[in-house]
């Protein structure tokens, strides 16, 4: 069956302990797992409630010493609770221990604006993301305004063209990957911009984001576009960076602003990238979302939804195909392991590198679900 891999991965997640409460390496991405699962509705429920306290459980216990990143901290863990409470599964008011994370991100954002941090995974954009999912209040919607105050007063502009340089990584490049670069920026943008927030600002700096990354598209390479602004190398086939990334920011942005030029742009970055096809070139070596088959599958699907083209669909469930062939390594899930590097290779069970993602990915591409859940990876 085509879903014994799913199932095999969600009996083995239902056994285990979650060391941590974040959403890419810990229990909330569990969380987003049980509520896409077509499980028994009181069967779930009950699944959900357990592991929604636990988290919250953990998070009270680790508090003092948690970040404040998407990836690890607890604006990825705000996103967490208001994604469940905007799906009904919670029976209880979030709004007071909203409101406390509300201050305290927001002033964390500022200071790691100022500081030149601008990464999605671990800086101030993934803070955005949270208050974007959040957007319910006046006094969200003034604390995203600032944030695109702040990414316009410290971003570089010259000719028509505007960039930032993420400071955090200490190098002098732009970095095009939407783990942590331009693309995640663009979208955040076009978000605030949906939503009518300095739409004037996020317009132009998206136009002249946009300007810029295009001067440093590739000729007669394996990619489009390079990793960052100082490289000549081809990037890899991923979610975390390379062409795709770029392309579903460019998707996003031009339908959210209404310039089809930009739709077009990632229309045939997208259609390029579907000929991609070796593992080996494109350096994919493991099944998970950030660098792996599963995350690539991904973009390809929600490229679908988006535009119908089932050019697109094929080539999500061919690396679908090429992420169950991991499952031939080894017994039960072990052939999902994820590499580190150095032939490290671990179990993870995590969203991002683990088993979470793997099994949520597979789910909704083979039950052709149009689910948002991918909103977490600034995918819709």
């Amino acid at each position: 069956m085509a879903n014994d891999y799913i199932k095999k991965i969600n009996d083995y997640l239902d056994k285990q302990s979650f060391n941590g409460f974040s959403i890419f390496t810990g229990s909330s991405g569990q969380l987003i797992n049980l509520a896409e699962q077509g499980l028994d509705s009181i069967s779930n429920q009950g699944k959900i409630e357990e592991l929604f306290y636990s988290t919250i459980k953990q998070f009270n216990e680790q508090n003092s010493q948690s970040t404040y990143t998407f990836c690890d901290g607890y604006s990825g863990l705000g996103w967490i609770l208001e994604y469940l409470s905007q799906k009904e599964l919670l029976d209880c008011n979030l709004n007071h221990t909203l409101s406390d994370f509300d201050t305290v991100l927001y002033n964390i954002s500022l200071e790691e604006l100022n500081k030149g941090n601008y990464d999605f995974l671990h800086g101030a954009i993934g803070i955005g993301w949270y208050f974007l999912e959040r957007n319910s209040s006046t006094t969200t919607n003034s604390k995203l305004s600032n944030i695109v105050s702040y990414l316009h007063k410290n971003s570089i502009y010259a000719k028509g063209q505007r960039y930032w340089e993420n400071k955090r990584r200490n190098d002098s490049s732009v970095n095009f990957g939407l783990a942590h670069g331009m693309p995640s920026i663009i979208i955040f943008l076009s978000n605030c911009y949906k939503q009518g927030i300095e739409k004037e600002k996020s317009y132009s700096m998206i136009i002249e984001a946009f300007q810029f990354m295009k001067n440093f598209k590739l000729k007669n390479q394996l990619s489009l576009y390079p990793i960052n602004s100082l490289s000549q190398q081809p990037s890899r086939l991923a979610w975390c960076y390379g062409d795709l990334g770029i392309a579903m920011s460019f998707w996003i942005a031009g339908k959210n602003l209404g310039v089809d030029s930009l739709k077009e742009e990632a229309y045939q970055i997208f259609k390029f990238s579907s000929e991609r096809k070796s593992m080996e070139k494109n350096n994919i070596i493991d099944a998970g979302v950030c660098h792996g088959t599963s995350g690539v599958a991904l973009l390809f699907y929600r490229f679908y939804i988006e535009t119908g083209d089932s050019l697109f669909y094929e080539t999500s469930l061919f690396w679908i195909e090429k992420t169950k062939d991991f499952e031939k390594r080894g017994k039960g899930v072990d052939g999902f392991k994820s590499y580190a590097g150095h032939n490290d290779w671990s179990l993870e069970i995590g969203l991002l590198e683990g088993l979470i993602g793997i099994a949520l990915v597979g789910d909704t591409i083979l039950n052709k679900k149009d689910s948002k859940w991918d909103r977490c990876l600034l995918l819709s």
